[in-house]
């Protein structure tokens, strides 16, 4: 007869990363073998369980409190902040909707697609990274389009800075 797993019975509580599965496979193998008591096995299993959810919600604290840019899920904060910081690329699609926002004094997402000839389905994916980075901001304006309220976007002054960066002429 076989036991189960005691990794089998903690797998659920925490997702496991491949140093902890591996401390708990220890563990439990230890307990199968006849080499530790299986009750202490548990304790030390749930320690690690503990320990690693602590660690794991440290980090992502860290990577999400501050409403960084878009990551994966398992970034280092590192990786989180340097998201963030990206600025729009030039000829992107981001570039191309923060410089219409700039140039049009603010525009709904509707307006945006009209102008820059993109769906819908683009525009706010892309508009959604210009608001997480800081370049744009709910004006506190609406527009009505297809009989529905839309946000008015503008540019914070970060998004002012970019496009000035991108767009002033070399001085003659």
């Amino acid at each position: 007869m076989t036991d189960p797993s005691l990794f089998d019975f903690f797998a659920p509580v925490v997702e496991p990363g491949p140093r902890f599965t591996d401390r708990v496979k220890h563990f439990a193998d230890e307990a199968i073998q006849g080499r530790r008591n299986a009750l202490d096995v548990c304790r030390q299993i749930k320690a690690e369980a503990e320990r690693q959810a602590h660690v794991d919600a440290a980090r992502d604290a860290e990577v999400t409190a501050t409403g960084e840019g878009k990551v994966r899920a398992d970034a280092k904060a590192t990786s989180a902040r340097a998201a963030r910081l990206v600025a729009p690329r030039v000829g992107s699609q981001r570039a191309r909707i923060l410089t219409a926002i700039v140039e049009y004094g603010g525009c709904t997402d509707h307006e945006l697609a009209e102008r820059l000839q993109l769906l819908d389905n683009s525009v706010r994916p892309r508009r959604s990274e210009l608001l997480e980075g800081g370049f744009v901001r709910d004006s506190g304006r609406i527009r009505q389009h297809r009989g529905s309220s839309w946000v008015v976007w503008q540019a914070t002054a970060a998004g002012l800075s970019w496009y000035h960066s991108v767009h002033s002429s070399p001085a003659a």
